[in-house]
């Protein structure tokens, strides 16, 4: 089995070196992860690595990353959904407990017995502890369970594994879907409102059916009801017919259409689809943009720090993306580039960030603080996102209540009107 020798800087920011037999680089970072040390540097053989300052640009170290999304493994293992806030806890748990030096493994373990932790979860975190103490890679792991751990989520493992920074990773997923969580409550309850408007339009239209008959009803048949039981008797069988009529299909389609929609789209295979469609809605996209540009920035830089290559740290961070189609994006414009083209050239390729970002970017790839760079763009998208999602819970609530004020409008509109026109009519053949 190879000897390597490895330079490492652990949780608390000290720097350590020694000799690790492992089959493969790959397994010799994923390791050394597991123990909470993050590689800066990787060599084979048994000899020591001679303690020297790093240059800025330092040579990129060869380590082969599977895709988490272009090559998955072959048993996808079907589970319930888990939510947001589930992803949120269960990343929170593991950072905290990977920072304090568990070993991955058995940080895994214990939350597979964590009774807090939904029982698809435990049943998963179970299986990916077994496969992490016989040597495999959590990220590669995680895309065995989309409905689990979404391809954003098992890409920002993975790229968290080919930089050393497993924890950050997991940290920052934490974050990104407790924001999610707080986000599609908003989403959630506009989604109702318009639904109960939808629903209060042919409820409306019974209601004016069943006025119009009660009125002529009273004002024209000498055997209406007299006493307010009979009445409200008789206007609540009107009502049930009116709704058995053409306003109760309409309402009944609508609803089969909806729930038919609703349960499609939020399948984990149209994901992908979902996610496109957010890069296309106007306020959205821009949160959207922000949000996965933050999150790509950043890994690039902690990838950079690392020492991979930019074209490697491209493909690894663009899987580490929450949006599917924007990950899409940016493995395009790094298909056609070389193992070492400059990130410069790779922003050229296509219009993936806003050209003030591009050129700090390329600035700080002139001045050797290409790190920095990433650093500084990713704070800009995060501010950028915060901005957005600030206008776009104010634009929920302004739809919201311009939704709620138009169908209230027409639902009373259409019952005075068609009350008053029964009396007007009724009265009219009495004449």
């Amino acid at each position: 089995m190879p000897t390597f020798s490895y330079e490492a800087v652990d949780t608390q920011g000290r720097p350590t070196q020694g000799l690790l037999d492992a089959s493969t680089e790959n397994e010799a970072v994923t390791r050394l992860s597991g123990q909470g040390l993050r590689v800066t540097r990787l060599v084979a053989g048994s000899a020591p690595v001679p303690r020297q300052p790093l240059p800025a640009q330092t040579a990129p170290v060869a380590i082969a990353r599977p895709s988490a999304r272009a090559q998955p493994p072959s048993s996808v293992v079907r589970t319930p959904r888990a939510s947001y806030r589930d992803r949120s806890f269960f990343f929170s748990q593991l950072a905290l407990l990977w920072r304090s030096g568990v070993p991955l493994a058995t940080a895994l373990g214990q939350l597979a017995s964590a009774e807090g932790v939904k029982p698809h979860i435990r049943e998963a975190a179970a299986n990916l502890a077994r496969t992490v103490s016989e040597g495999g890679t959590l990220g590669r792991e995680m895309t065995r369970y989309p409905d689990i751990f979404p391809e954003g989520v098992a890409g920002a493992v993975a790229a968290g594994e080919a930089g050393g920074y497993v924890p950050e990773a997991c940290k920052l997923v934490a974050d990104q879907q407790m924001a999610s969580h707080k986000a599609a409550w908003g989403a959630r309850i506009l989604r109702w409102i318009c639904l109960l408007a939808a629903i209060s339009v042919p409820w409306g239209v019974a209601m004016t059916v069943m006025m119009r008959r009660f009125v002529d009803t009273i004002l024209n048949d000498l055997d209406a009801p007299t006493n307010l039981p009979a009445r409200l008797s008789f206007m609540g069988q009107e009502f049930w017919k009116a709704m058995f009529g053409l306003p109760g299909l309409a309402l009944g389609l609508f609803i089969v259409a909806y729930v038919i929609l609703a349960l499609w789209l939020k399948s984990t295979g149209q994901r992908r689809l979902r996610h496109s469609l957010g890069l296309l809605v106007p306020v959205y996209s821009r949160f959207a943009k922000g949000e996965n540009l933050a999150h790509f920035t950043w890994h690039l830089g902690m990838l950079s720090r690392a020492g991979l290559a930019p074209q490697q740290a491209w493909r690894i961070a663009a899987q580490a993306v929450p949006n599917q189609a924007f990950s899409a994006r940016l493995a395009e414009a790094s298909a056609r580039a070389r193992e070492n083209t400059p990130y410069g050239e790779l922003l050229a390729h296509g219009d993936l960030m806003p050209p003030e970002y591009a050129d700090l970017v390329r600035t700080g790839e002139y001045s050797g603080a290409v790190t920095d760079a990433f650093d500084q763009t990713s704070r800009l998208a995060q501010a950028d996102m915060e901005h957005w999602a600030k206008f776009r819970g104010w634009l929920l609530r302004i739809v919201a209540a311009v939704v709620l004020g138009t169908t209230t409008l027409v639902v009373v509109s259409t019952f005075f009107a068609g009350t008053y026109s029964g009396m007007i009519e009724g009265a009219l053949r009495e004449d």
